[in-house]
């Protein structure tokens, strides 16, 4: 099975490259596959829409505890593509806590767009 690398970069621009859709698709089909359901990730997901409606800086809080979250979802869940998704977006929470502070925002809204690719093809490739 091929081998998928999120790159960090893609947060900086918000998956604005072919490259990007590509790894969504190729990411969505995998995380379908390993039997994430559409409702694990919408849970992860709803909290995220949460923050970004709330607005982040109002939000810090809720945003640090996405990473627990995803803890509890694969104690819980424990499939491989459960997995996959924690490990995917524990690098990208990583990446937004680790950066400047100016940067934080606009970084987690470009996340927030890459989660909508990667749900849309979750669902697309017949994610339930």
């Amino acid at each position: 099975m091929e081998q998928l690398q999120f790159k960090t970069e893609w947060i900086k621009i918000g998956g604005a490259s072919k490259d990007f859709v590509d790894y969504a698709d190729k990411f969505g089909r995998i995380l379908t596959n390993g039997r994430l359901t559409t409702s694990q990730f919408r849970n992860f997901y709803s909290t995220l829409k949460t923050i970004e409606m709330k607005g982040f800086n109002k939000t810090k809080t809720k945003f640090y505890m996405l990473k627990p979250l995803l803890a509890y979802g694969q104690a819980r869940q424990g499939s491989n593509g459960y997995r996959e998704f924690k490990n995917v977006m524990d690098t990208c929470l990583d990446f937004i806590m680790n950066a400047e502070e100016s940067k934080q925002e606009e970084y987690f809204k470009n996340f927030c767009r890459i989660v909508e690719a990667i749900l849309a093809y979750h669902r697309a490739h017949g994610g339930n």
